[in-house]
């Protein structure tokens, strides 16, 4: 027989992830674009005459490796390649590879390699250019191995992790994104979002049970802390958003621009996210274990226990959280290392791009900290307040 309060939990979590069910989708159209003649996008659209077309390719043989023009150190490869999509396909045609158009170190095509072609218009004629490797078919290969090893190995829990994390994803992709590219307020739609991202991808993970209905709602108080602290360690810091290339790009694509800042909050919850899912239903269930090992057990011992064991996830995690960072960051130290000698640590230390990523490590990590003693709290009390709630 359930409590009336267990009753009301069930009902308000409906409610919620509901609510998100339908108010996410939905501000995602709820100010449209309205292009002006002076956006980026408009005056690209003036200056096109043929649109650009993309087409998979397989180069065929290599004609020839000369010096490149632009940088003798470098090579000029000429290839053949064969057009395998688009309205070009089964054509052959052969194509100037500059690896020294760029300062990155390029490797170069072999015969049998996926390619991806761009065929360009314009009123001298049409040219044919490599743009890049074809990826496609080493990224589905390591997708395939990962559902492989998710689905033997975790089974069940494995599949439907799975299924959570596709669906977290295409929340991401198809109201997040479109509702802050349509100029709605990143914060407000990440906040939205999140607790319907969070819920999804729990429940569908760990089951429907009260346990994870704990974990769900430990999770969703944390990343309010979370998102209060991000706020104001970014308007602490003066950050504006500005460290970052992609979203300088972004706001210079978009009419009217973005909110920089906005999106680098939105980053940081985002990231935060999938940082407490993994404390908070471990903290859970270790309150269930010990409640179930020790029924009479009362509030203050089992808190006790469980923040024993939080601590150890703490020590563990914000090692591994800091690391995390620190590999996507990785460029930054060597800048840090490169430009030690030309300018003042401080100052590059202060710049947007480390600023940024020492704020974002930061938020997570201490979002980390504080759900281990939210969500031991949460279900010392809702365990030890009613003997039937084990």
């Amino acid at each position: 027989m359930y409590s009336p309060l267990h009753r009301l939990g069930r009902i308000a979590l409906a409610v919620l992830f509901t609510a998100g069910l339908f108010i996410t989708p939905v501000a995602a159209f709820a100010a449209p674009i309205t292009p002006t003649p002076t956006s980026a996008l408009a005056q690209v659209a003036k200056t096109a005459t043929v649109p650009d077309e993309y087409m998979r390719a397989e180069v065929t043989s290599i004609v020839s490796e000369t010096p490149s023009p632009t940088d003798p150190s470098k090579i000029l490869q000429i290839v053949t390649v064969h057009i395998q999509s688009g309205k070009d396909a089964g054509k052959t045609e052969t194509i100037h590879y500059d690896l020294g158009a760029s300062e990155a170190k390029i490797p170069m095509l072999h015969s049998g390699e996926s390619v991806v072609v761009i065929k360009i218009q314009d009123p001298d004629g049409v040219a044919y250019y490599v743009s890049d490797i074809n990826r496609i078919p080493a990224l589905l290969a390591f997708v395939g191995l990962f559902l492989l090893l998710a689905i033997v190995i975790g089974r069940g829990r494995g599949m439907s992790s799975v299924v959570g994390l596709g669906a977290s994803i295409a929340i991401l992709v198809f109201a997040v994104v479109p509702a802050i590219v349509h100029g709605n307020d990143p914060r407000l739609v990440i906040l939205l979002a999140s607790p319907f991202i969070i819920g999804i991808s729990m429940f569908l993970a760990h089951g429907f049970s009260r346990q994870t209905g704990l974990a769900v709602i430990s999770t969703v108080l944390t990343l309010i802390l979370a998102a209060l602290l991000a706020g104001a360690s970014v308007s602490i810091a003066n950050l504006y958003g500005g460290g970052n290339e992609e979203a300088l790009y972004v706001n210079s694509l978009l009419p009217g621009g973005i909110d920089l800042q906005g999106i680098l909050l939105v980053g940081i919850i985002i990231g935060a996210i999938g940082v407490l899912n993994d404390i908070t239903t471990a903290q859970t269930a270790t309150a269930h274990e010990i409640k179930e090992a020790k029924p009479e057990i009362k509030f203050a011992e089992l808190f006790t226990r469980s923040m024993r064991v939080g601590r150890e996830h703490i020590a563990s995690l914000v090692n591994t959280l800091v690391l995390a960072y620190a590999g996507v960051a990785f460029p930054l130290f060597l800048l840090l290392y490169i430009t030690h000698g030309e300018q003042p640590l401080w100052t590059v230390i202060s710049s947007q791009q480390i600023s940024e990523e020492i704020v974002r490590t930061f938020v997570g990590s201490c979002a980390l900290i504080l759900s281990v003693p939210i969500s031991s709290a949460l279900a010392t009390w809702f365990y030890t307040r009613n003997r039937h709630n084990t």
